[in-house]
């Protein structure tokens, strides 16, 4: 495993910083996650409710095809290769549940 100098990791989080605030502005979003693989670096953001509602369609026949959808609905940029080999997407799709963001709610009858 090759080991990175301070330099190049900082170069690297600005970069990463700097792209994020461009995409930011560019689809007037407040977040964006970040997915890094080896090299490779993608930009995703989080699914609405309706590309998250017909992703969920998808999971019925194909377990899968939820997380491409996600993945695919939210893709702003980055390399493709993250979406495409299947060594990086399977581990993506392992994690996409960080990607729907759920808070805790208290439902009383009264």
């Amino acid at each position: 495993m090759e080991v990175k100098g301070a330099e190049e990791v900082q170069s690297r989080e600005a970069f990463i910083q700097a792209k994020v605030d461009e995409l930011k502005k560019k689809h007037s979003i407040n977040e964006i996650f970040v997915i890094q693989a080896d090299d490779k670096l993608a930009f995703v953001k989080r699914p609405s409710r309706a590309q998250l509602a017909y992703a969920m369609t998808l999971a019925q026949s194909n377990p899968l095809g939820m997380a491409e959808e996600i993945l695919k609905s939210g893709w702003l940029d980055g390399d493709e290769e993250l979406q495409t080999d299947d060594k990086y997407f399977l581990s993506i799709s392992s994690q996409i549940d960080a990607l729907i963001e759920t808070t805790d709610v208290a439902i009383k009858k009264y």
